[in-house]
């Protein structure tokens, strides 16, 4: 009896690190997309690299409850914080919607949020 429990109890853990690997490697896929975004003309995923400077933007954190940026998000990922997609995604959409809450509809970083979390959504529901 022991034996058996020994041999599920290892082929459940076999299956517990599939899924965490295959987890790994969709939000590694998911990030990479963001990060590889380009435009021509201007780096589009720098302004959410790292949270705004507090010396520089204190209104910001006023408005925004709960700030992230994606420097936070991959070190999540590294270190295995998020144990489903929905949650790591959950703070890739909080800190394109903080952009959208602290910005003016009509500025660039408001626009840009709005395009990189159309994309990011995109690439997420196809996987």
């Amino acid at each position: 009896m022991d034996r058996n429990k020994l041999y599920f109890s290892s082929i459940f853990q076999d299956l517990l690190h599939n899924e965490e690997v295959e987890l790994a490697k969709k939000m590694r896929h998911l990030y990479d997309i963001l990060i590889n975004e380009e435009d021509p003309e201007r780096d589009i995923i720098g302004p959410f690299m790292t949270k705004p400077c507090k010396k520089t933007y204190p209104q910001y954190y006023n408005v925004v409850k709960n700030p992230i940026d994606m420097e936070t998000i991959n070190k999540r990922i590294k270190s295995k914080v998020y144990k489903t997609l929905e949650e790591f995604s959950a703070d890739v959409n909080l800190m394109f919607d903080n952009c959208k809450l602290y910005n003016n509809p009509s500025s660039v970083l408001y626009k840009d949020a709005c395009n990189l979390q159309e994309i990011f959504m995109k690439v997420r529901n196809s996987i």
